[in-house]
């Protein structure tokens, strides 16, 4: 009888050491699961680690034209203002060259009617010489 008391408590025993192996073979199954799906989101997360690097060197970039593309603008309104500048400049000088050739104009009128009366007086002298002649 101790024989067969025996070989129940080898039983007993051996029963539950197979019950944990199994539940010990679930556990790593599981643990297994999860270190794949922990390779799997490390595997995703190298993904987006390399696409934000790349999107932040694209970023970088469009930064710099910017940047440049604000450095072009400002130096054409620079630019326009100093043409402005030139431009009015200009208009100055044309208006006072424009006032000095009205004057001019002025001038010369009043000349050519002082001339075109001593041509009239001229003329009647003319035509008095010829009747008295």
């Amino acid at each position: 009888m101790e024989i067969e008391k025996f070989q129940e408590f080898l039983a007993d025993q051996f029963s539950k050491m197979f019950k944990e192996i199994r539940e010990l073979r679930a556990e790593l199954k599981n643990d297994v699961n999860v270190v794949e799906r922990l390779d799997r989101i490390e595997a995703k997360v190298e993904v987006l680690q390399l696409e934000t690097s790349h999107i932040r060197r694209q970023n970088i970039k469009e930064v710099h034209s910017i940047e440049q593309m604000q450095l072009d603008i400002n130096y054409l309104v620079r630019k326009t203002t100093y043409h402005d500048d030139e431009i009015l400049q200009l208009k100055k000088e044309k208006e006072a060259q424009n006032k000095i050739h009205a004057t001019q104009i002025e001038e010369l009128q009043y000349e050519a009617r002082i001339a075109a009366r001593k041509l009239n007086i001229h003329d009647d002298e003319i035509l008095q010489l010829k009747k008295a002649k």
